[in-house]
């Protein structure tokens, strides 16, 4: 029994021993296994464009002609195709010319074109600037952002300023702000545009489901052409407290889009994203929040490409709604201040309607119109609009057909 025992114990002392070495064996197996095998580069989830490797890609730092665009564009791209959350941009002030990115049928090149792939682009506030330079050689940039042609991925846009350089030929300008181009999903947050040469924020060829709020569209040298916020067949997006100052034309215009109207349509020879038969409408969009102070502060119609043409002067309003621009909502604290000049002033209006439906206001001021209050064009039909106070209307407070007038419902509280 003694020898069976003593060798039990032998035995299962060395089947102990085999596996503890089998162990450390595979346990260095797996070791050098992790050593061979090459690590992934670390993706950044912010890119930061003055970081070293974008910011060696600016033209002519330090000079008149420094453009940014190369490496902001090459930092968007990155961002795009690597998953990154944010591409942010400090304080500072980068000039950008367009990037000539841009299909034969198109009119004229962004300066940046956003990819469709979810991105955030952020600066630090007002104190972040994106700018035309005075000093540019090179030919417009139709928009300082423009989207992908109807892209659905959620792109925003935060906490910067966006700056053009007031100039009347039909080159070298920024002529606008921010172009959503039929998309979807687009956040614009904290946003301030000053002296474009034709739109701060443009919605168009079907842009829907965008948001738009606490941005401030300004034209400091009263040399802006165009409208503040233009809706040119955008619906279903929303705008809360936008705040609309010294606009060259209408602080706010909603219109239809039919394709062809602004880019052709698809005719079998270019790559447009429109048929031909495509149409839109600006419908059931919301603003709720902030004020109108000063518009149609220049008396010269805009040509191709936002140059100034000097035809018969257009008569300018606050809100401007018409063809077919149905089921809108606007709030707004006031609007003051709408005129031409001292000496056009033909049938401007703090509100104007044509050929629209079903729409609403709530304004709790109009004052200083040059001309009207309120203004239809025929035909118009259930709209409601109530302002609380009206006051220094130079001309009468309403202009309208009287068969335009039974159909809709206007108060005006201290009347």
């Amino acid at each position: 029994m003694r020898t069976k025992n003593k060798f039990l114990k032998r035995a299962t002392a060395l089947i102990c021993v085999c596996a503890l070495t089998a162990a450390v064996l595979l346990s260095g197996c797996k070791d050098n296994a992790k050593k061979e095998t090459p690590s992934e580069p670390k993706i950044e989830k912010t890119v930061n464009i003055t970081d070293e490797k974008w910011k060696k890609l600016v033209e002519k730092p330090g000079t008149a002609d420094e453009n940014w665009t190369p490496a902001i564009s090459a930092a968007i791209k990155y961002a795009a195709e690597n998953g990154c959350h944010t591409v942010y941009a400090p304080a500072g002030e980068y000039p950008c010319e367009a990037s000539y990115e841009k299909e034969a049928w198109e009119l004229e090149p962004a300066s940046f074109v956003l990819p469709d792939a979810p991105l955030t682009i952020k600066g630090d506030g007002e104190s972040t600037v994106f700018y035309k330079p005075v000093a540019s050689k090179l030919e417009n940039s139709i928009a300082m952002f423009r989207t992908a042609f109807k892209s659905t991925s959620e792109i925003t846009l935060k906490d910067f300023t966006i700056k053009g350089t007031y100039n009347p030929g039909p080159n070298y300008g920024l002529v606008d702000g921010i172009v959503i181009n039929g998309s979807s999903n687009v956040t614009v947050e904290n946003i301030c545009t000053e002296g474009t040469k034709r739109h701060g924020i443009y919605l168009m060829c079907g842009a829907n489901g965008n948001v738009i709020k606490n941005v401030h569209i300004d034209n400091p040298t009263r040399m802006m052409l165009g409208t503040g916020i233009q809706l040119e067949g955008a619906y279903n997006n929303e705008f809360y407290n936008v705040y609309l100052t010294n606009i060259g034309a209408n602080a706010i215009d909603l219109n239809m889009w039919n394709a062809g109207s602004f880019y052709p349509a698809n005719d079998g020879t270019n790559n447009s994203p429109y048929s031909e038969s495509e149409k839109y409408y600006s419908t059931g969009n919301t603003f709720i929040g902030g004020y109108i102070s000063g518009t149609g502060l220049h008396n010269g119609n805009i040509g191709g490409g936002g140059y100034i043409d000097p035809s018969p002067h257009d008569d300018y309003y606050g809100i401007n709604v018409i063809n077919g621009s149905n089921n809108n909502k606007f709030v707004f604290d006031y609007i003051e201040n709408v005129r031409m000049t001292e000496t056009d002033y033909e049938n401007a209006a703090a509100i104007r309607l044509m050929n629209s439906s079903y729409n609403t206001f709530e304004i709790g001021r109009v004052s200083n119109s040059t001309k009207y209050a309120v203004r239809y064009n025929s035909p118009v039909w259930s709209n409601e609009i109530t302002i609380g106070e009206v006051s220094g209307i130079a001309g009468e407070l309403f202009n309208s057909e009287e068969a335009d007038a039974a159909r809709n419902n206007l108060v005006i509280k201290n009347q």
